[in-house]
């Protein structure tokens, strides 16, 4: 079993890594085709939005016909359930301490909502998803170690980063620490909701406001580092105490 556990998670980061690399050339190679004239913040924005929707398209097609995990898309989640969220604010806010410059043009508004939302629902599907319905489920990994897996892991893939900037290790590291933050959050949600879909909105509402804010989602002023460090605490200290508090709940039933 443990065996087991180490194959699928190699084999699930090789597959992230390998679709990484190859789905920029795609997504470039299919814009080609199509022979279209767009400004250079539309191609951009295109580019990135076909640069997530083609690994979707191909762990959608592995996991159909290949893992067989089970996503959960519980439809009787509790509107109380989606306060869970409001915690996504304080990203918000510590991206306003930045004095971005807010664009909330009808085209920027749509490019934005495309590109988080895309991002959210790749990134989501397997760092939520196959991950935590991998190990949970598949290998009977306690749930709360999936999801500090999941979080680790997401975090870890951003340090593909750096070779884009290798100036910038730095930033990377801390884009690590934070993502490392927030995928934990986001897999307890998932856990203690039984929906994607909750992770997903939270992680595209995030993308989508700061696809608003700087036109991409890579913010070029930066947080300070004391504000990702502590917004990757808080976000692991809120994780704990919920799934504490849902714990506690179950054994005083």
């Amino acid at each position: 079993m443990r065996k087991s556990r180490i194959v699928f998670f190699l084999g699930v980061i090789v597959l992230i890594l390998v679709l990484a690399t190859v789905a920029p050339f795609a997504a470039a190679w299919l814009l080609g085709l199509t022979g279209l004239k767009l400004t250079t913040n539309t191609f951009y924005l295109v580019y990135n939005i076909l640069g997530e929707l083609i690994p979707l398209l191909v762990w959608l097609g592995i996991n159909r016909f290949y893992l067989h995990i089970r996503i959960r898309f519980n439809q009787r989640t509790p509107i109380k359930a989606w306060l869970l969220l409001s915690p996504i604010v304080l990203v918000m806010i510590s991206d306003f301490a930045n004095h971005p410059k807010f664009s909330i043009a009808a085209g920027n508004i749509i490019l934005a909502v495309l590109f988080g939302f895309s991002t959210a629902l790749m990134e989501e599907y397997v760092f939520r998803g196959i991950f935590i319905g991998g190990f949970k489920d598949n290998f009977h990994l306690n749930p709360f170690w999936a999801a500090v897996l999941s979080g680790v892991t997401f975090g870890g893939v951003h340090l593909i980063n750096a070779l884009n900037d290798p100036t910038a290790l730095t930033a990377t590291l801390l884009q690590v620490v934070y993502a490392m933050g927030m995928g934990f959050f986001f897999a307890i949600i998932y856990l203690l909701t039984d929906n994607i879909w909750l992770p997903i909105m939270a992680h595209g509402l995030i993308d989508t406001f700061d696809g608003l804010l700087y036109g991409s989602l890579s913010n070029t002023n930066g947080n300070p580092w004391f504000v990702d460090l502590a917004l990757a605490l808080v976000f692991i200290g809120l994780g704990l105490i919920f799934w504490h508090r849902r714990q506690k709940m179950a054994a005083s039933q």
